[in-house]
């Protein structure tokens, strides 16, 4: 059986929209034994759990390079 990937959610910062079973949210999760990022994904919950689906993980350097590029 292949290696699980944990995670651990230390923050939910807002929900972004909602498809079907499928919430995207902003959250402060730490993937492995990583240090928290930002983190943007759909997730989906089963069985009382949060499952990950596709996203992207910023550091706190790369959020703040994308914060400034988006003030238009």
């Amino acid at each position: 059986m292949g290696d699980m990937i944990t995670y651990r959610i230390h923050q939910t910062i807002a929900e972004l929209s909602q498809y079907g079973d499928w919430k995207k949210i902003l959250t402060l999760t730490a993937w492995g034994q990583g240090v928290p990022k930002l983190d943007l994904r759909t997730w989906k919950e089963e069985g009382g759990k949060l499952s990950p689906g596709r996203g992207l993980t910023l550091s706190v350097e790369e959020a703040l390079v994308l914060r400034e590029a988006l003030e238009l």
